[in-house]
């Protein structure tokens, strides 16, 4: 269970990466399934930006009102989003790649691509042997008992 969802608790609970975007080499990643989590190290207030850069999936804008942003933000927490994948190194290329604006197959997480600065955000990983869905479920129900409700980028459970 984690105690603390922050760059050391994650890292006692196995976690490891903990790459910025700009710097993520997706040789580095396990193609293993497992979870993610999206770290924004920098502690101040965030620049919520008017526009989303990321990419389109299904011509869909995934620009949202600052004002949704706003409400979401833990001003507390530097996790902004948690997830899982089947492949780690692919699933990371994919939202890497999203958010620099390439059409992929998926736009979880997209919140994150309307921070300024999101490049700089850190991506930690952890492959398990377990189903990466349950595994999922079960950080996120941990992260709503620490914080009352889900990380600033995750909009279900």
């Amino acid at each position: 269970m984690i105690t603390a969802f922050t760059f050391d608790g994650l890292r006692a609970e196995g976690f490891e990466g903990f790459v910025s975007f700009k710097d993520l080499t997706i040789a580095d990643i396990p193609k293993a399934p497992g979870v993610y989590a999206i770290i924004r190290a920098d502690h101040s207030p965030p620049i919520l930006l008017g526009r989303n850069p990321a990419g389109r999936f299904k011509d869909k804008d995934p620009t949202v009102e600052v004002s949704v942003l706003s409400s979401r933000w833990i001003a507390e927490c530097g996790v902004i989003y948690i997830g899982k994948a089947t492949n780690l190194a692919t699933r990371l290329r994919q939202y890497r790649d999203f958010g620099a604006g390439k059409p992929v197959g998926h736009r979880g997480g997209r919140y994150i691509w309307q921070l300024d600065g999101a490049e700089d955000h850190l991506v930690c990983w952890k492959p398990t042997d377990a189903d990466p869905r349950a595994q999922e479920k079960a950080l996120l129900v941990e992260f709503v008992s620490v914080y009352g409700r889900l990380p600033f980028a995750n909009l279900s459970r």
